[in-house]
């Protein structure tokens, strides 16, 4: 177990964002997170990676409570571009190398450079797909027990799509990864396991093969359905 999820809830004003979560998220996993816009994908991710503080019960990261000490254990991508846009991904690799002990230069080069990124081009003068593939060739290239990735997917061709989930396959065999999406079509077939949010509640938490079992149906027929009647 890395990570414990303990009655956990978390307020924002008089929202709330997640809700009495009880759960373990183990090793050598990946894990779909899933669920509508607003159900509370980004504040489980937040809580796991130390960014904020659940307003009751408890995280525990690898038996220590969820914090400053927790985060050298966990390389998080938000889901909004996070890297100063006056830098180049050189600069920002320099940057990653000093901050964190765990960082790969040479893995972070190899994937900019499959991923056609000038390494010399500030971020301000590229498009958002661009931000995104240098986002991921950095957070991907630490070497930690826990991977948080908040819509890595979006504004990414099928391509780098195809290239990033090589790059989370290679982790995961000693890592932990979970992946927050709104759309899981670009998830089909891809993780061990499925956790599902609604309303910062979890509506449910198994291996991907049970979930669409039980469905009937492929996981993004089901969401699409779910979505549908939220919707209606």
């Amino acid at each position: 177990m890395v990570i414990a999820f303990e009655h956990t809830s978390k307020y924002y004003g008089n929202t709330l964002a997640a809700t009495d979560v009880t759960l373990s998220l183990y090793n050598s996993r990946i894990v779909e997170l899933i669920g509508l816009n607003g159900s509370g994908k980004t504040t489980l991710l937040k809580l796991a990676a130390g960014l904020i503080k659940p307003d009751e019960g408890s995280v525990e990261i690898i038996g220590s409570k969820a914090g400053t000490k927790t985060k050298r254990l966990v390389s998080f991508l938000s889901d909004r571009h996070f890297l100063a846009s006056d830098s180049s991904a050189l600069q920002l690799m320099k940057l990653y190398s000093d901050f964190y002990d765990d960082f790969d230069k040479r893995e972070a080069l190899e994937s900019l450079s499959d991923l056609s990124i000038d390494i010399n081009k500030k971020l301000v003068l590229m498009s958002n797909e661009m931000k995104r593939k240098v986002e991921l060739a950095l957070v991907l290239a630490r070497e930690t027990p826990i991977y948080l990735l908040d819509e890595p997917f979006k504004e990414l061709d099928s391509a780098a799509i195809d290239y990033v989930k090589m790059l989370i396959e290679k982790k995961h065999d000693a890592s932990l990864v979970v992946i927050a999406s709104g759309n899981s079509s670009k998830l089909e077939n891809f993780a061990d396991d499925v956790l599902w949010l609604q309303n910062g509640t979890v509506r449910a938490y198994e291996s991907y093969k049970s979930f669409v079992e039980k469905a009937g149906k492929g996981l993004d027929e089901f969401f699409r359905e779910v979505y549908k009647c939220s919707e209606s």
